[in-house]
């Protein structure tokens, strides 16, 4: 995004995926347990959704 000319280039990672799993209570559980593992030690690639904001 630099090199097209954007600036203030801000990532927001989330952690959210487990209401997929809202009917399935192990899944839910899993998928909680392991979306906060992954917020805690600031794994972002496994983030389930990013929000990319910039300005030009």
């Amino acid at each position: 995004m630099r090199q097209q000319g954007f600036v203030d280039i801000d990532i927001e990672h989330f952690y959210r995926a487990n209401d997929y799993f809202g009917f399935f209570l192990p899944a839910y559980i899993i998928v909680t347990l392991f979306e906060n593992f992954c917020a805690m030690l600031k794994l972002n690639f496994l983030a389930s959704g990013f929000v990319t904001s910039a300005r030009r």
